[in-house]
């Protein structure tokens, strides 16, 4: 007698299961289509890349990892999600546990996300700039004029795009 693996159960519930809060509004998120694709931003001799998929029945996915100047590596697990008619950023550093950030703005001209009572960041913002680049800004405190940090982000080839020999 021949078992399934376990895994197959697993995605089947989840088919069967998940994405029923998500589907309450399928398109709370579509004004975030900018923002799907690869970005890369270059900055002090380090890099960061971001990803985000398409938004679908209220589910956006990203995954974004950095390497500074000097070498270190850093990961983060992303979804952008509406749950009962409320949208929100749920981070995963270095696939930690997860935080939500509530948006406070979501549009064609900017997604903004704040949590007061977190340490660090308090309030995220994206902002297109034009079809190929967008702009990622990292707040301290939700009431900061001036982000800690910001990522310039130009439009980049997602991984396993290129064509043979790398090309594209």
């Amino acid at each position: 007698m021949t078992h399934a693996p376990g895994w197959v159960f697993l995605f089947a519930g989840s088919l069967l299961l998940g994405g029923a809060a998500a589907a309450q509004d399928p398109d709370a998120l579509r004004p975030l289509e900018w923002m799907s694709g690869c970005w890369m931003a270059e900055s002090g001799g380090g890099w960061s890349q971001e990803i985000w998929t398409e938004p679908t029945r209220g589910l956006i996915l990203g995954l974004s990892r950095s390497v500074s100047g000097r070498g270190g590596v850093a990961f983060e697990y992303m979804r952008i999600e509406t749950v009962r008619g409320e949208v929100a950023l749920n981070a995963s550093p270095g696939g930690g546990s997860t935080t939500a950030f509530p948006a406070v703005e979501v549009s064609r001209e900017r997604f903004r996300v704040e949590r007061p009572d977190h340490d660090f960041p308090q309030a995220i913002e994206y902002r297109p700039i034009g079809a190929d680049s967008m702009v990622a800004e990292v707040f301290g405190g939700v009431t900061d004029v001036r982000p800690a940090f910001t990522l310039p982000f130009a439009r980049a080839t997602c991984p396993g795009e290129e064509g043979p020999g790398g090309e594209g």
